[in-house]
C-alpha cells in the first residue's frame, strides 16, 4: 500500500533524526525486501546510498548507486544516483574518473534538476585546486542558468571569490554589488559586505572600503564577522594616515575599541597590539608604541597560544619591532633580551633572532674593547 511504503520512508527518516544509523538502513532493506513496485525499491535504495555516503561509507554507497544506474528504470533518481557515484568515487581518491563523470553529466543532461548541484561540485573543485578563471566561469553559468535554485545566490557569491583570487579586484566588485541588487534579502549580505570592503582596500579606495564595512557593524553587529570588519576599519585608517596624519589615532582608537570587545579571540587580539605599536610609531610616541608590541609579546608567551600561522605572525612582528626601539634607544642588552626570549620559543624565525641578538653581542664587546 502507498501509505505502508510512505510510512517506512518516514520511519527511516525518523531514525536518521535520531543518529540510528544501522535502524534507518535495515529500514530501507525492508522496503526494498517487500515492495513490489520498482520505483519505490529505487527510491529506497537511492536513500540507503545517500545515508551510506554521509556515513562516509564511500565504497558501499558508490556499489548502491551503481546498481541504480544498471536498472532498467529511469528517472530523475537514476540521474542523482549517476552524480552521486561520481562523487563517491572522488571522495574514494578517484578525482579524475569523477571529474570526468560529472563533466559528462552536465553534457548529457543540461535540464536535470541535478545539473545545476553537479555545476556547482565542478566549480568548488577548480575553485579548491587553484584554478579560479574555470571556477568564475562555472560559479556564473550556476548563477545565471539557473536563477532560481537554492544555490544560485551562493554561486554569485563564490564568482566573486574567485575573481578575488585572480586579483581581479574589480570585476569582484561588480559581482558583490550585482548580488546586493539581485539578493538584498540573502544571508550571505555580511560576507558579501566584507568581500566589497576587501577588494576596495586592494584598490586602495579605503574610504569606500570603511563604509562596507561600517555596514557589517550597523546592521550586523552580533555576525562573526564584526570583529573582523571593525578591524579592518582601522586598517584603512592606518592607509590614509599616510596623507592625513590624524588618522593613524583614529586607526589607534579603532584597534583600542576591538579589544575592549569580549568576544575577540587571541590572534585578533595580538593583530590589534602590534597595529597599535604601528600607529603610536608614526605618531612618534616609542613608548606607547614599545608597550603595545609587548603586550603581543607577552599574550603569545605567557598564555603557551598555540604556533598557528597568525598568532606567530603577531608575536614574531611584535618581537622584532620592539627590540628595534629598544636599539634605537641604545638599550641593546634590553633587545637582545628579546631576541634571546623569541629564540627560547622555538619559532620559525628564531635562528633570524638568534642572529640578530649575537650581532649586537659582539657589536657590545666591541664597543666595550675601544673603551679600554
Amino acid at each position: 500500500d502507498n501509505l505502508a511504503v510512505e510510512s517506512m520512508l518516514r520511519i527511516a527518516d525518523v531514525w536518521i533524526a535520531e543518529n540510528q544509523w544501522e535502524k534507518a538502513l535495515n529500514t530501507y532493506n525492508r522496503l526494498e525486501l517487500s515492495a513490489s513496485d520498482s520505483e519505490v525499491v529505487l527510491l529506497s535504495k537511492l536513500q540507503r546510498g545517500l545515508l551510506l555516503y554521509a556515513l562516509a561509507q564511500y565504497d558501499e554507497a558508490e556499489l548502491i548507486f551503481s546498481q541504480i544506474i544498471q536498472s532498467e528504470y529511469e528517472s530523475e533518481l537514476t540521474l542523482q544516483a549517476i552524480y552521486m557515484r561520481a562523487f563517491s568515487i572522488y571522495m574514494m581518491g578517484n578525482v579524475k574518473d569523477a571529474l570526468n563523470l560529472c563533466n559528462t553529466f552536465i553534457l548529457d543532461y543540461p535540464e536535470s534538476i541535478w545539473t545545476p548541484e553537479v555545476l556547482f561540485w565542478l566549480a568548488e573543485q577548480s575553485f579548491n585546486t587553484g584554478e579560479f578563471i574555470e571556477s568564475e566561469k562555472q560559479f556564473l553559468r550556476v548563477y545565471q542558468d539557473y536563477p532560481n535554485h537554492s544555490l544560485s545566490e551562493k554561486a554569485l557569491y563564490q564568482a566573486g571569490r574567485s575573481s578575488m583570487r585572480k586579483k581581479m579586484f574589480t570585476v569582484a566588485i561588480d559581482h558583490f554589488s550585482n548580488f546586493v541588487r539581485v539578493y538584498p534579502d540573502s544571508k550571505l549580505l555580511p560576507e558579501i559586505r566584507f568581500s566589497q570592503g576587501d577588494a576596495l582596500s586592494e584598490l586602495g579606495e579605503y574610504a569606500r572600503s570603511i563604509l562596507a564595512f561600517e555596514e557589517i557593524l550597523k546592521n550586523y553587529p552580533q555576525h562573526k564577522l564584526a570583529n573582523a570588519a571593525l578591524g579592518r576599519v582601522a586598517d584603512c585608517q592606518f592607509a590614509l594616515g599616510s596623507d592625513q596624519n590624524e588618522r593613524y589615532q583614529v586607526a589607534l582608537e579603532g584597534y583600542r575599541s576591538l579589544l575592549e570587545r569580549v568576544d575577540v579571540n587571541n590572534e585578533l587580539r595580538m593583530q590589534s597590539y602590534y597595529k597599535m605599536g604601528r600607529c603610536a610609531e608614526k605618531m612618534s610616541r616609542p613608548d606607547e608604541a614599545f608597550d603595545s608590541y609587548m603586550e603581543a609579546f607577552y599574550s603569545f608567551i605567557s598564555k603557551s597560544l598555540p604556533q598557528t600561522s597568525q598568532n606567530l605572525i603577531w608575536f614574531t612582528r611584535s618581537g622584532f619591532a620592539a627590540a628595534t626601539l629598544q636599539n634605537k634607544i641604545g638599550n641593546s642588552s634590553g633587545a637582545i633580551s628579546i631576541y634571546d626570549r623569541m629564540y627560547e620559543a622555538t619559532i620559525p624565525a628564531s635562528q633570524e633572532a638568534k642572529s640578530r641578538a649575537d650581532r649586537l653581542r659582539n657589536s657590545s664587546k666591541n664597543i666595550e674593547k675601544l673603551l679600554e
